[in-house]
């Protein structure tokens, strides 16, 4: 699982969550982003740009599924409406391997949650990435 970046809505403690999601998530400011409160192994400042609930484990962005037969592979997630998703790949885990972004059209389809394409070379690592559709 990966998270865009974006800005939005006022942050007067500058820790890279709007005020509002603090208020509405924890009734404070302050927020640690780096913080996982739920366990479920996102921090609050992935939550946020996920738009899943920093308090609810059960409530976050995951691959609920992958099937690959022959060279065409699928992947399912869980989407919100709220949101855009990429996906990505990467030919490690570790140091030294970094994501490559998979452009295929879909990531302008707000709550898209699966994909399926072609994959002729090596096995790789994937992971999706939620950015917050952009305001009219």
């Amino acid at each position: 699982m990966q998270t865009g970046s974006i800005a939005a809505g006022t942050d007067s403690d500058h820790n890279g969550l709007p005020d509002a999601w603090e208020m509405q998530n924890f009734g404070h400011l302050g927020v640690d982003p780096n913080a996982d409160p739920d366990h479920d192994g996102m921090s609050n400042r992935q939550e946020y740009l996920a738009g899943t609930d920093p308090n609810n484990a059960a409530d976050c962005l995951r691959i609920t599924r992958y099937t690959r037969t022959n060279t065409y592979n699928t992947l399912w997630w869980t989407a919100k409406p709220t949101r855009l998703y990429r996906v990505e790949r990467r030919s490690a885990v570790g140091p030294g391997s970094s994501w490559e972004e998979l452009t295929m059209g879909f990531e302008n389809v707000p709550g898209w949650s699966n994909v399926g394409f072609d994959n002729t070379g090596p096995r790789y690592f994937y992971g999706i990435r939620a950015v917050r559709p952009l305001v009219p």
